[in-house]
C-alpha cells in the first residue's frame, strides 16, 4: 500500500470520529475506555517504562501518554501521528510532552527510543505495510517493541 493511500484511509476514518467525539476514546475508535487502558497496561509491561524514552507510533490524541503520566512517567516521550488534528489535540492536552505530525515510515534515521510502542495502528493497513512497520519498529528501538494488532474490519467506501 502506498503511503498516500494509507494516510487517506486514516483521514477518511478518523477525522469524522474526531469531529464527533473530540478527545474521547471514541475519537480513536476504542469502544470501551477500560479495555483501552488494559491494552496500555499490557504494552507497558515490556520494560521500565517509567524512566525510558518512548516512541508512540500512531499516538492519536495522546491517550497512552496520559495513561503514562497518571502512573508517574518521568522518561522521555515522543508521540507521532500522520493526522495533524490528532497531534494538535494531544499537544493541547499534554503540553509537557512532545508530539509530532509525521509518517513513521518516512525518514528512517529520525527516531530512536528505548521502547517503541504502537496501539491500534494496523487495521487500515495491508499486510505488506504491517510487516514493514513492525520491522521498522525493531530497527528504531534500543530495548523493546510492543504493539497490538487488535482492530476493526475495514469498511468499504460504499457502505
Amino acid at each position: 500500500m502506498e503511503s498516500a493511500e494509507h494516510v487517506s484511509r486514516i483521514r477518511d476514518h478518523y477525522v469524522p470520529l474526531l469531529k464527533q467525539h473530540d478527545r474521547s476514546h471514541l475519537a480513536v475508535d476504542w469502544a470501551v475506555e477500560e479495555q483501552q487502558h488494559l491494552r496500555f497496561a499490557i504494552l507497558a509491561d515490556i520494560g521500565n517504562v517509567k524512566e525510558a524514552s518512548i516512541l508512540d507510533i500512531g499516538c492519536g490524541v495522546g491517550h497512552f501518554a496520559g495513561w503514562l503520566l497518571e502512573r508517574g512517567f518521568a522518561g522521555s516521550y515522543t508521540g507521532i501521528d500522520v493526522l495533524p488534528e490528532m497531534v494538535e489535540r494531544a499537544q493541547q492536552t499534554y503540553p509537557e510532552l512532545r508530539f509530532e505530525t509525521a509518517n513513521f515510515m518516512d525518514d528512517p534515521g529520525r527516531w530512536q527510543a528505548d521502547l517503541v510502542i504502537a496501539s491500534g495502528i494496523f487495521p487500515l493497513c495491508d499486510m505488506a505495510l504491517v510487516k514493514n512497520t513492525i520491522s521498522a519498529m525493531f530497527e528504531r528501538c534500543r530495548t523493546s517493541v510492543a504493539f497490538n494488532s487488535i482492530g476493526y474490519p475495514i469498511r468499504s467506501r460504499s457502505a
